[in-house]
């Protein structure tokens, strides 16, 4: 009796669970061009190291704070992606209960083709559970998408990725055979790093001046609360920050110092949480872009 206990015990301390993670057949699925999704695209079920929460504005972060559980191809004459992930232990990030992702991409030389999305009820389950139940995570189910779109109707598509490119591949093509290539160069001498035109979407090789960052003030609950809309381009895969500060010496970044207005595709408004007023009389608010 006591060995089949334990031989039972044992058979079960080596359960996984599995999960199979899919899109449906015969879908249409597109890249940002409009163009049907090929070969090239790879679909990654994962998750987020800590506490990261993707973003659209924070996509230059995603790579280095991304674990793949497994990897999977797209298969262009089907018209889907399918595959099964069994879930072996629940080491970090792949906690209980933690947050699933999928993410899609197709690298190129001349630019990349990304779609980040999840459903609420992808979490991950417990590696050995007493009785597992069926898990299938299904791409139309998917209500959280930070990048690109999805519908769950299938019409007139299921899935779209969005374009985004890196200072390597936009450089590449906006700067070839330019010898003041990096991104501190400023080939046109406009006084604008090729960074800043990167992050802008404006030409290296003609000068002109930026475009304006604006800064005003946000009145809420009698409060005056100063912000900043910078027209970056949302797609560039650069680390955006905005900073603030009361004295021009100690500048401050953060969810704990700002929030985000709003996140549009050519517009980042981003606000200071500090109110001006008696104790705090001068407020000031700054942005800078730096590559990953």
């Amino acid at each position: 009796m006591i060995r089949t206990l334990l031989a039972l015990f044992l058979l079960a301390a080596a359960d996984a669970e599995t999960v199979t993670w899919f899109s449906d057949p015969a879908a249409v699925n597109l890249d940002s061009a409009g163009a049907p999704m090929d070969g090239g695209f790879q679909f990654q079920l994962g998750a987020f190291t800590g506490s990261f929460v993707p973003t659209a504005s924070n996509a230059a972060q995603w790579a280095s704070k991304w674990v793949a559980a497994e990897t999977t191809g797209y298969n262009a004459t089907t018209g889907l992606y399918d595959s099964q992930f069994t879930l072996e232990d629940n080491a970090a990030p792949f906690t209980v209960n933690g947050k699933a992702w999928i993410w899609g991409f197709r690298n190129t030389a001349a630019g990349s083709e990304w779609i980040l999305f999840r459903g609420t009820s992808w979490k991950w389950p417990a590696a050995n559970p007493f009785n597992p139940p069926l898990i299938q995570w299904n791409a139309k189910d998917a209500n959280e998408v930070v990048l690109g779109a999805i519908h769950a109707s299938g019409s007139p598509f299921l899935m779209q990725s969005a374009g985004v490119s890196s200072y390597a591949q936009w450089a590449a093509g906006a700067l070839a055979g330019e010898v003041l290539n990096g991104p501190e160069g400023d080939p046109d001498h406009d006084g604008v790093s090729n960074l800043m035109e990167f992050v802008y979407g404006t030409s290296p090789l003609v000068a002109g001046l930026p475009p304006a960052v604006a800064s005003s003030w946000f009145e809420s609950g009698g409060q005056q609360y100063l912000q900043l809309s910078v027209p970056r381009l949302r797609e560039r895969l650069a680390l955006f920050t905005v900073e603030v500060s009361e004295n021009l010496s100690l500048w401050q970044s953060g969810a704990s110092v700002t929030a985000v207005v709003s996140d549009q595709p050519n517009l980042w408004t981003v606000r200071d949480l500090t109110p001006r007023n008696s104790l705090h009389p001068k407020r000031f608010i700054r942005f800078s872009a730096a590559l990953p």
